[in-house]
C-alpha cells in the first residue's frame, strides 16, 4: 500500500511545479525561461489619444431617441475611474441599441473585449424626467447605477455621473479594436491580503 505522506507529497510536487508535464519531445509552445507570448500581447493596455482633448459641442438630449443613437458604441474610459468603480478593471463602456450594456475590458494587441456574467453586463432603461433623461444601468447579479448622461461631439465623449459617487468619462475611439482574447486582470496594488 501506498504511505498516503508520500501520495501527498508527490500530489503536492506535481501541482506546484511551473514546468508544465509533457510527453517527452512535445512542444508546449513556450521555451523554459522565455515570457509568456500572451503576457506580450497585454504589455499594451488599450488606449485613445483623444482622452487628451476638451470635448466640445454639448449634444442635446431632448428624447429618448437622441440619447440611444448618442449613446450606442464602443466607449473607451478616460482615467481609472467609470461609473461602477475606481480602478475596477474595466477599460470601457459598450452600449447596444437594446438596451444592453457590456463593461470592456483589456484584449490581447491593446483591444477590448465585452464582459460577461455577474457584475460585467446588464441592461439599461431610460427614463425622460422633463428637464432631463436619466440613464439606469442594471447590473447583472448586483443593483442598479443611475446617471444624467451628458454627451459631446468633439471628440465623441460622454461622461456618466453616478450622482456624484463616481464619475466616468468616455471617447468613442475607432482605431481601439475589438478584440478575442481577454489579458489576465492585473493584482490589485492596494489590497492587503495579510490583513
Amino acid at each position: 500500500m501506498l504511505n498516503p505522506w508520500l501520495f501527498i507529497g508527490f500530489s503536492m510536487l506535481i501541482a506546484c511545479s511551473s514546468a508544465s508535464l509533457q510527453p517527452a519531445g512535445s512542444d508546449s509552445g513556450v521555451t523554459p525561461g522565455t515570457p509568456d507570448a500572451s503576457a506580450d500581447a497585454c504589455a499594451t493596455p488599450p488606449a485613445s489619444a483623444l482622452c487628451s482633448q476638451n470635448p466640445t459641442g454639448a449634444v442635446a438630449m431632448n428624447t429618448i431617441s437622441d440619447l440611444v443613437a448618442a449613446m450606442t458604441g464602443r466607449w473607451l474610459l478616460c482615467g481609472h475611474e467609470s461609473v461602477f468603480a475606481m480602478d475596477g478593471g474595466d477599460v470601457g463602456l459598450e452600449i447596444t441599441a437594446d438596451n444592453h450594456w457590456y463593461k470592456l475590458f483589456a484584449a490581447e494587441g491593446a483591444a477590448t473585449v465585452r464582459g460577461a456574467g455577474f457584475d460585467e453586463e446588464g441592461t439599461w432603461t431610460a427614463i425622460d424626467l422633463g428637464d432631463h433623461i436619466q440613464m439606469n444601468f442594471e447590473i447583472f447579479g448586483s443593483g442598479t447605477i443611475f446617471t444624467a448622461p451628458v454627451f459631446a461631439s468633439t471628440p465623441r465623449a460622454m461622461r456618466l455621473n453616478n450622482n456624484g459617487v463616481l464619475v466616468g468619462d468616455y471617447v468613442i475611439d475607432p482605431t481601439v479594436p475589438a478584440g478575442s482574447v481577454r489579458c489576465a486582470p492585473k493584482p490589485e496594488l492596494t489590497r492587503n491580503d495579510g490583513a
